[in-house]
This record gives C-alpha cells, sequence and structure tokens, in this order.
C-alpha cells in the first residue's frame, strides 16, 4: 500500500476519492453558511415545504407547551414524525434535529 493510498481525504475530495467540482465546493460552502449563518430560528427557513402545525396531534401540542420555546424555535423539520399514539411504542432518534422530539417522546 503506498503513502497516497493511507490519505482518507483531501479537502478537495470526498469520501468516495472523487474530485470536487468548482460548482460542488460552492453548494456545499453555501449550505455550511446557510445552516450556520443564516437559520438561526425556524422563522428565517427558506422554503415552504414545511408542514402545518395543525398535524400535530392534540396530546403532543399539550406536551410542547412545556418545551423549553429554544427549541421549538430551532426545530426546521417538515410536519410531524410523531405517531398519534405512542404507548408501548420505539422510538430510534437520529439527533438530527434541535432536540425537540426528545423532548416529546418520554412524555
Amino acid at each position: 500500500m503506498n503513502s497516497e493510498s493511507k490519505k482518507c481525504c483531501s479537502k478537495d475530495q470526498v469520501e468516495t476519492g472523487k474530485e470536487q467540482t468548482n460548482d460542488e465546493q460552492n453548494t456545499i460552502e453555501s449550505v455550511k453558511d446557510y445552516y450556520s449563518n443564516v437559520l438561526k430560528t425556524n422563522k428565517d427557513l427558506k422554503t415552504s415545504a414545511c408542514c402545518a402545525k395543525d398535524t400535530i396531534p392534540e396530546n403532543v401540542k399539550a406536551i410542547m407547551k412545556d418545551i423549553h420555546p429554544e427549541v421549538l424555535s430551532k426545530f426546521y423539520g417538515c410536519g410531524s414524525p410523531v405517531p398519534p399514539v405512542l404507548k408501548g411504542k420505539v422510538v430510534l432518534d437520529l439527533g438530527s434535529g434541535s432536540g425537540r422530539d426528545c423532548f416529546i417522546y418520554p412524555s
């Protein structure tokens, strides 16, 4: 194995080892900027893809009243991933959100 093949990735390569184009690099930087600098709360979303709050079950809305407003404002998800009945369900949280669902599920 030569020393070149031992390297993981240069900053100009993705995990597959494929060279990135300037367009790909610009897209990556644009997404990073959006999520780290532009998007501070869910009011800053530049999309209308998110669903209305009325899709959230009433029992979950009651739980959400006790969740800190900062956590709720950082929720950028679309709709409610919460089924109407949680009792007896197993939940896998992938940890890619604001943590809102972690407060809902144990309740």
